[in-house]
């Protein structure tokens, strides 16, 4: 019971809250200079596959990392964005998904919708060409990512069960009466 107690005393006060949000955009075909959009072709879609490693390095670099500073007007260093900053696809997906943890859920979705644009439009610039739509701005999330009371109370019990089982024990064998 002491366990639980202090498990939901750590976690209610003295863990900070983080959010997750998270802003999707999809690989589609080029539509630079009136191209036919009407469809996929097989290799559009080998061409954005290859890319993805690519597009990930490209959405955490310095530049798309300092510019989505400066349009939100931030102040913070662009290494401690980059590491709120993950971007990840699902596999044989050619949906990428950034997803930006920040301690305020207004501001995390504002980075990663901004971060999607930003992106979007260097990739246009490096590459030349339209081929990354916006899917789904983030949200703001209501709950935080970090803090699940009922798995951390289940957690700090399973610890308690365990320290009181080796009281027991250890009592056990260091009782030499008879």
């Amino acid at each position: 019971l002491l366990c639980i107690v202090a498990g939901y005393v750590y976690t209610t006060f003295f863990v900070s809250p983080v959010y997750e949000s998270t802003s999707k955009a999809i690989l589609t075909s080029n539509t630079e200079d009136g191209g036919d959009s009407s469809g996929v072709t097989q290799t559009e879609v080998t061409l954005n596959n290859s890319l993805l490693s690519t597009y990930r390095e490209i959405a955490t670099s310095d530049s798309v990392v300092s510019k989505v500073i400066s349009n939100l007007g931030l102040n913070i260093p662009d290494d401690y964005l980059k590491s709120q900053i993950s971007v990840t696809s699902a596999t044989s997906s050619q949906v990428v998904q950034i997803t930006v943890e920040n301690a305020d859920p207004s501001l995390a979705a504002k980075i990663a919708n901004e971060i999607r644009s930003v992106f979007t439009q260097r990739v246009a610039e490096l590459y030349d060409m339209q081929n990354i739509k916006p899917l789904d701005d983030a949200k703001v999330p209501t709950t935080p990512s970090n803090v699940n009371h009922t798995k951390d109370i289940v957690m700090f019990a399973a610890i308690g069960i365990v320290i009181a089982i080796l009281y027991v024990v250890i009592a056990n064998l260091l009782d030499n009466t008879v």
